[in-house]
């Protein structure tokens, strides 16, 4: 393993692109107090690399089974293979947490019995029913967007909403307080990021995703309701890219309060719980408003 030269400018980079991926960077990082979160920053970035490696699987399969075409079985299987790539890349990290938030939460058990439940490696019912329910939803409305808004819609999709949860994700834990009071993985960041730099990983995130949604357009992307690249056809669809946002963050917020009542703060677990419901619900969004007539 090369060791990483403290001085460098993309060490932060690489510091969140080990923790947040599996992508074999074959680095070692020199950390320093507050490295984690200095590094929210880089949240949006991470979520593009995911983002690219999600699309990427997505189309690859949807050319190789015929999606293109029009074949709705080739959309839905491109779309399981998709969210497996999603799983690979991650390593179901934030799955896991959303997961332990289901056992947890739906405990109906005392706030300390809820942390111990959640810190168990073990998966119980509301965990498993709360996985198969997480990876229905992400590969329906995968299919669904290939099949009723076009599969460049869905591609697109599948580069710009892990981008915006993990931008999504960067403002709720500025705002969150710690439920376990300096332990676990959630107290890297929780409480050492100020709001400011929350509001600017939000404010970065929707950013690219309005850069990326405005190249789509230019390069003529094809949706339902998109007829082609007249310069009013761009802007509204990269409006609708910051659109999507809106009801991300109200159902992380939502999420947020109704944890912390429990809790009396966020984990984790409660994190990657928090940034499998942005990704879900900017698809979600995405499927309503992408469909609609210019």
């Amino acid at each position: 393993m090369r060791a990483l030269k403290q001085g460098e400018k993309m060490r932060k980079l690489i510091l969140m692109l080990q923790f947040f991926t599996r992508i074999p960077l074959n680095f070692e990082v020199k950390m320093k107090e507050g490295d984690f979160a200095r590094g929210l920053v880089w949240f949006p970035v991470t979520g593009l690399f995911i983002g690219i490696w999600d699309a990427g699987f997505f189309l690859i399969f949807l050319w190789l089974l015929k999606g293109f075409q029009g074949s709705e079985a080739g959309i839905w299987l491109a779309s399981v293979m998709g969210v497996a790539a999603h799983c690979l890349i991650t390593g179901a990290m934030q799955l896991d947490g959303f997961a332990d938030s289901c056992d947890g939460l739906y405990s109906a058990r005392t706030r300390e019995r809820m942390l111990e439940i959640m810190k168990d490696s073990r998966t119980g019912t509301f965990g498993a029913v709360g996985i198969v329910f997480d990876l229905l939803l992400r590969i329906g409305l995968l299919a669904a967007l290939a099949v009723h808004t076009g599969p460049a819609a869905a591609g697109l999709t599948a580069l710009t909403a892990p981008v915006a949860a993990k931008s999504v994700n960067g403002l709720i834990l500025s705002i969150s307080g710690d439920a376990r009071a300096g332990g676990g993985m959630g107290s890297l960041f929780i409480g050492k990021v100020s709001r400011g730099q929350g509001a600017f990983c939000l404010a970065a995130g929707m950013i690219l995703v309005l850069g990326l949604f405005g190249i789509a357009g230019m390069a003529g992307f094809k949706f339902v309701g998109f007829a082609g690249a007249r310069a009013y056809e761009v802007a509204v669809l990269a409006c609708i890219g910051l659109a999507c946002f809106v009801p991300a963050i109200l159902a992380n917020l939502l999420f947020k309060n109704s944890v912390e009542r429990k809790l009396g703060g966020m984990t984790g677990d409660t994190l990657g719980a928090a940034s499998e419901i942005a990704e879900i619900v900017f698809t979600f969004a995405f499927l309503v408003l992408g469909g609609m007539p210019l």
